[in-house]
């Protein structure tokens, strides 16, 4: 969920080295907000003050990096404090596997298509940046519901029929965007009623993830 939103947003638009302080932002600021999150949650950030130091030493030079060699990527800053100060609060009030702070944490990632469509010199209003960020929401939101169903809430009905209707109304609304999408969403909310009856490992879950994140990759290339 980290990179391939990154990924699509490099591919819509051009490569530049834009992407490198971008990415690097990226990856290092994952880790630093991840680690703020969990001093949030055990109000103990004297603990993580190492990684703290270290995290926000890289991913605030390169942020700035990519701030002044892409001014645009200053539009996106009210929704990342939005979408972070969501999280904040999830945390803080120890109930970060919270649906709605998954979806945060979602919304969140799924902001770098724009981010990298900008820093390769693409309008972030094209549709499709549009496209893509709104399918990789529905995507990686779907696949939310669906992994707590085979993992954490495995055998829970209310949490299977949460996902299948999310991925119904995915399904519908991709549908109405083109034919291919449905296709693809459609089996996805297959894969969401029918996998968890087949008692799949973490691992096997993971996998068969990566492989329809790859496929959307291609799909969502092959549309822009």
């Amino acid at each position: 969920m980290l990179l391939t939103p990154f990924v699509v947003g490099v591919l819509i638009s051009e490569p530049t080295w834009v992407h490198v302080p971008l990415l690097a932002a990226a990856l290092a600021g994952y880790s630093l907000v991840y680690f703020t999150l969990v001093a949030l949650k055990t109000r103990r950030a004297g603990r993580h003050r190492a990684q703290l130091s270290l995290y926000a030493a890289i991913a605030l030079p390169s942020a700035v990096v990519s701030l002044v060699a892409r001014p645009g990527l200053a539009a996106l800053a009210p929704p990342f404090a939005v979408l972070l100060a969501a999280n904040a609060w999830f945390a803080w009030r120890r109930n970060e596997r919270s649906i709605l702070n998954d979806l945060a944490a979602t919304a969140l990632a799924c902001l770098m298509v724009p981010a990298a469509a900008i820093a390769g010199g693409a309008d972030p209003a094209a549709g499709a940046v549009r496209l893509a960020t709104g399918v990789l929401f529905l995507y990686f939101g779907g696949t939310g519901f669906y992994v707590k169903t085979m993992i954490r809430e495995r055998g829970s009905v209310p949490w299977l029929r949460a996902s299948i209707t999310f991925h119904a109304l995915a399904a519908v609304i991709a549908w109405l965007v083109a034919w291919p999408l449905g296709v693809a969403f459609t089996w996805l909310g297959v894969r969401a009623a029918w996998f968890p009856r087949l008692g799949l490992r973490p691992r096997t879950v993971g996998l068969v993830e990566v492989a329809h994140s790859l496929a959307l990759v291609a799909l969502l290339v092959a549309s822009g």
